[in-house]
């Protein structure tokens, strides 16, 4: 057996890897990755980004946005 540093595709696939041993000893060192998010507004997300849905359309609709209705796409238009 190979180690799994020098494997291919199909050692992986045919499960021909050796075990290794874990390098997470302690949890101390684990930190947090994101924090407490309330608002998809504060991970830059606003609705313009998002495919909504639902029975009526958006009131504040930003330019692009699609919105689905009884299946069918819609994507808003600024009026000129």
């Amino acid at each position: 057996m190979k180690s799994i540093r020098f494997n291919s595709v199909w050692d992986l696939i045919n499960k021909k890897t050796t075990p290794t041993v874990s390098t997470d000893k302690n949890v101390a060192f684990v930190k947090t990755i994101y924090s407490t998010v309330d608002e998809k507004e504060d991970l830059g997300i606003n609705n313009q980004n998002l495919i909504l849905s639902g029975s009526e359309f958006p009131v504040e609709a930003g330019a692009g946005q699609i919105f689905i209705k009884d299946g069918k796409p819609y994507i808003y238009k600024e009026q000129a």
